[in-house]
């Protein structure tokens, strides 16, 4: 961009939007609690339509199921939401999308799903205790070593 054609513009990430008082999301105190707990078992209805490559089935999942909640995440403007899985381990919290624990996760989980929000789960009433890895997961005699 020519910054003599344009001597008013600037570069805005939305990824790090800022609040008025100019305070980034990430560094301002959340605004709503989230309301399940980890470990919360909750119904959730899905409408799931995943298509294939060239060598692979095509996904089609269409009504109410039950997951864990492994993770908690907010959006841009702080609303809680949840990430839900289907197996009682806490999901990895890293940055890197190819980190290790969370690749073995996505290879283990047969349904992980990402961003519902309130609205979107019916809590049980039930709680889990979750792992707190993968490993411990698959080898609980790890945890009293």
């Amino acid at each position: 961009m020519d910054p003599k054609k344009y001597p008013e513009s600037e570069v805005i990430f939305m990824s790090d939007p800022v609040e008025p008082d100019d305070v980034t999301i990430e560094e301002s105190p959340p605004i709503t609690p989230h309301q399940c707990s980890l470990g919360a078992i909750v119904d959730v209805y899905l409408d799931l339509n995943r298509p294939g490559h060239e060598d692979e089935i095509v996904v089609r999942l269409r009504g109410q199921c039950r997951l864990y909640v492994v993770g908690h995440m907010r959006d841009s403007d702080g609303t809680p939401l949840y990430v839900l899985s289907d197996i009682p381990v806490v999901y990895p919290t890293t940055t890197s999308m190819f980190d290790g624990a969370k690749m073995m996760y996505r290879y283990l989980a047969q349904m992980l799903e990402f961003g519902f929000g309130e609205d979107s789960v019916l809590p049980t009433g039930q709680v889990r205790k979750l792992y707190d890895s993968i490993d411990l997961w698959l080898d609980p005699g790890k945890a009293s070593n």
